[in-house]
């Protein structure tokens, strides 16, 4: 197992409109370095019961994904989805970070 420290890329992450990318990357860092350390096998396991307890079943996924198609070909969910679009979701507005009101007011 590699794992990269020096010179990852990592994006702006924002937490209430506050970039801490240069916050971030010394400790992502620092915590890649400590887990590159860690016996390979050890970190295998390790990640496999962290994805066992923190991720649903393949079949619920794939469930989830028929709901969510279903609901997204929705003739009032694409209105509503048109409308947020309108606001300027996916741009670079208030509609995402003020994304529970934006909905609200439709």
């Amino acid at each position: 197992m590699v794992v990269q420290a020096a010179g990852c890329h990592v994006s702006a992450l924002v937490a209430g409109g506050r970039s801490l990318t240069c916050e971030v990357i010394p400790y992502v860092e620092r915590l890649a370095e400590r887990i590159a350390g860690f016996p390979e096998t050890a970190v295998r396991i390790a990640k496999r019961r962290i994805n066992a307890a923190g991720l649903p079943p393949k079949e619920d996924v794939h469930v989830d994904s028929g709901f969510f198609q279903a609901l997204a070909r929705d003739p009032s969910t694409m209105a509503r989805i048109r409308a947020l679009m309108q606001r300027g979701m996916q741009e670079r507005s208030r509609t995402e970070p003020d994304f529970g009101e934006a909905v609200g007011e439709l």
